[in-house]
């Protein structure tokens, strides 16, 4: 409790709201912003297009991980974003109405026999797909995890180039109510996975 401040407690405010309204999920998305000091850099050679469709990619180290890449995709105007839900998060079922209402098809739930099926229908359908492959949260020292079995097959079984995301320190902004996020990303085209891992790429292309 002793690292609790205004920062951390106005954050997590802003959070709950974008969970209980996410009607209004951009503005919300930038209210959480609007408290941090985030640096994104390009470390690639293209930018992101709202034309196209991604498969994102990202370490997770906060809960702050979505709306941190959300400001940069909705300023972008990349709005038709999927993932993978879990069942006990208000966001995932939110998130699960609004999938299942335009498109119909089964939604991703984490553990669910058929993950990887409905993963790909929902990527048929026309949805940039949001994963963090470590699987979950990393609370180690370690800057990252190892990926999941079923990443690979869904990242190469979608075809889609791959936006990947290296977020620095965001563990630190309730721990020590750091406000300086650095942000690194890029992408990958899918023609690059061809002779690689989705792990091997990520590590090589952040030097991890």
């Amino acid at each position: 409790m002793k690292y609790l401040n205004l920062v951390s407690l106005t954050l997590a405010w802003n959070t709950f709201k974008l969970f209980l309204n996410m009607i209004t999920r951009v503005e919300y998305i930038h209210n959480i912003n609007s408290l941090l000091e985030t640096r994104y850099d390009n470390i690639g050679t293209k930018e992101i297009d709202k034309k196209d469709q991604y498969i994102i990619i990202s370490n997770h180290k906060s809960i702050y991980d979505i709306p941190i890449m959300l400001e940069l995709l909705y300023s972008k105007e990349l709005y038709n974003i999927s993932g993978i839900g879990k069942k006990k998060h208000i966001y995932s079922k939110v998130l699960k109405k609004l999938v299942a209402t335009e498109t119909g098809v089964p939604f991703p739930w984490a553990g669910d026999k058929n993950i990887i099926s409905s993963s790909l229908s929902i990527i048929k359908a026309g949805f940039s797909f949001l994963i963090f492959p470590e699987g979950q949260r990393n609370k180690t020292d370690e800057n990252l995890q190892r990926f999941r079995k079923g990443v690979d097959t869904i990242v190469k079984g979608s075809e889609l180039d791959i936006l990947m995301f290296y977020i620095y320190k965001s563990n630190t902004i309730i721990k020590c109510g750091n406000r300086n996020i650095y942000v690194k990303y890029c992408i990958v085209p899918a023609e690059d996975l061809k002779n690689s891992t989705v792990e091997d790429i990520y590590k090589k292309t952040f030097q991890i």
